[in-house]
């Protein structure tokens, strides 16, 4: 299994330049303005909880049903299969 490197570099730029904003706005509204913005931080918060609530406990029952479904698809082609090879054969000899 082979690592796409691009695709993860611009996965790793594009988190380090949201946090580089977040970071940057926060400096700027409370370090030079003085003025605490608590909306932010909170706002940033619920999108982690959301984020960390859906793979902990959506992305398993998603994966979950994928795989069920895999399963079951897999179990029904061997299952038709299995009862085709047990029937008896036509006789189609005169």
């Amino acid at each position: 299994m082979s690592i796409d490197l691009g695709a993860t570099l611009i996965a790793l730029l594009t988190l380090f330049g949201i946090y580089a904003l977040m970071a940057l706005s926060l400096n700027l509204e409370y370090g030079v303005a003085g003025v605490p913005n608590f909306g932010q931080a909170l706002f940033v918060s619920v999108g982690a909880y959301t984020v960390g609530v859906t793979y902990t406990r959506l992305l398993p029952l998603i994966a979950g049903h994928a795989a069920a479904r895999t399963w079951a698809r897999h179990c029904s082609c061997a299952a038709s299969s299995w009862h085709s090879n047990q029937l008896p054969a036509s006789s189609t000899s005169s």
